[in-house]
């Protein structure tokens, strides 16, 4: 029993030991990227953007001042005037439109992939019928067909010849 009591009394004393060593501060930066630290955010970081810090903590903002003796920009003019500067959080609305958009896109994607799947096989089919023709063609047997009135014609040396060239040309592009 004292060696149970004597090992969550050891627990507990590292939980303590340990807990200050967590993140004191939690700020957002320029990039709106939540930062963990031990250490208290830069001074250009306002207080509105310190989400968490040690009990009393207040942000000390580094005031600029200007040597030739004209001011400082508004805060607003600052943050227009800039580039660079974080697009506000999107709202719902955008959010929706900005998703149903993409999800359009990927449907838009995915018939197409499907359309050239589709025509793929339907090339390598017909590219196939035509190799199959070509060997009936080149050994030489007879080859019949049905003419307008139901009866067999076959087919004869020049016509095999025509029928060969246009299979060949369809079995170049095959390739």
């Amino acid at each position: 029993m004292k060696q149970v009591c004597l090992a969550i009394l050891t627990a507990l004393l590292a939980l303590t030991v340990v807990s200050p060593a967590s993140a004191q501060y939690i700020w957002l930066d320029k990039n709106n990227v939540k930062v963990y630290s031990d250490k208290a955010p830069p001074p250009d970081i306002p207080n509105n953007r310190v989400l968490k810090g040690p009990r009393g903590y207040k942000a000390k903002n580094i005031e600029v001042k200007y040597t030739d003796g004209t001011e400082p920009p508004a805060p607003e003019a600052k943050a227009a005037s800039a580039p660079g500067t974080p697009k506000p959080p999107m709202t719902t609305a955008e959010k929706n439109a900005e998703f149903n958009k993409r999800r359009m896109e990927q449907a838009e994607k995915e018939k197409k992939a499907a359309q050239e799947e589709k025509n793929r096989q339907a090339k390598a089919e017909n590219c196939e019928r035509a190799r199959a023709y070509h060997r009936a063609l080149q050994t030489g047997q007879r080859i019949s067909r049905t003419n307008a009135s139901g009866g067999k014609d076959y087919m004869g040396d020049e016509e095999r010849a025509r029928e060969t060239s246009k299979v060949e040309e369809t079995l170049r592009e095959c390739n």
